[in-house]
């Protein structure tokens, strides 16, 4: 009889659902060679290979057998886990949450103030990244529930739509952009843009129009503050994702058209939630 290690099937299933060896570990947050090392004593264990020799992330025909075995293991185990932990004390039960920055500022002191109020025993870890590191959270199992862009959710997501905010142009008030009543996409073409990462998630005219405009890329929004403010160019982003009153900076709405970036709330399809945790994403509206 196989006795298998939970980090074992863990690094397995991980390494196919992220395509390769070093993004499962950065999934699991693990070194490359931990993995490695369970992978190696896991077909040891099998006496066949999982993957085929020389490209890590193929899985070989024994490998695709094994892996819905793998996946039925963990998610009975995790399944046991969380109803004993939600039998012995629900109340107890943490809810772990994570969002974007923009919706940990503007949005979330909102939904942590009335589901509190409404279930005052419940404890909440919240962790703000980027849309993407949600989903792969979720799918790890390090978060509960996701509030992200609704833009690429990969299948596997229960997903409800929460909000929706427009793009506008962000820029300094004495850049000549500031002093125009309305501004359209057009506008931007005779100016200096600073990219940033939310323009990823951009109809292909808008980012096409801007990307040729582009003399400057910032994905960190302290620095892309900052270089607004020096008046090195002007960027566009949803209008959550600007920090108001931030100096002299201005936020303008852009038309034809208006584009909005969805928002929504996202849990995995398979993975049942504590009860807490399903209270707190039947809250969210």
């Amino acid at each position: 009889m196989h006795d298998f290690k939970l980090r074992q099937l863990r690094a397995f299933v991980a390494i196919v659902e992220y395509g390769g060896f070093r993004a499962a570990a950065e999934a699991q947050y693990k070194s490359q060679a931990a993995v490695s090392l369970a992978i190696k004593a896991l077909e040891e264990q099998l006496g066949k290979a999982l993957f085929v020799k020389g490209n890590h992330a193929k899985l070989t025909e024994f490998g695709h057998y094994f892996l819905k075995y793998a996946k039925s293991l963990l998610a009975h185990h995790d399944e046991i886990q969380q109803r004993l932990a939600c039998g012995a004390d629900d109340d107890n039960v943490a809810v772990t949450v994570g969002m974007l920055p923009s919706v940990a500022q503007h949005l979330m002191p909102r939904y942590v103030k009335g589901f509190l109020a409404q279930y005052p025993t419940a404890r909440l870890t919240l962790r703000d990244t980027g849309s993407a590191r949600i989903q792969a959270l979720i799918k790890a199992r390090r978060v509960d529930i996701g509030i992200s862009t609704l833009h690429d959710i990969s299948s596997g997501f229960s997903v409800k739509q929460l909000t929706q905010d427009a793009f506008g142009v962000v820029c300094h008030r004495r850049h000549p952009l500031a002093q125009r009543d309305k501004l359209n996409w057009a506008m931007l073409d005779d100016y200096p843009l600073i990219a940033n990462g939310t323009w990823d998630i951009l109809p292909p005219p808008q980012a096409q129009r801007l990307h040729a405009a582009t003399t400057l890329t910032i994905v960190n929004m302290i620095s892309l503050n900052a270089a607004l403010q020096a008046q090195l160019g002007v960027t566009v982003l949803p209008q959550l994702a600007y920090s108001g009153g931030q100096g002299d900076l201005r936020f303008l709405p852009l038309s034809q058209p208006t584009v909005y970036r969805q928002i929504g709330a996202i849990k995995a399809h398979h993975s049942e939630l504590s009860p807490m945790a399903e209270r707190f994403f039947e809250y969210l509206s």
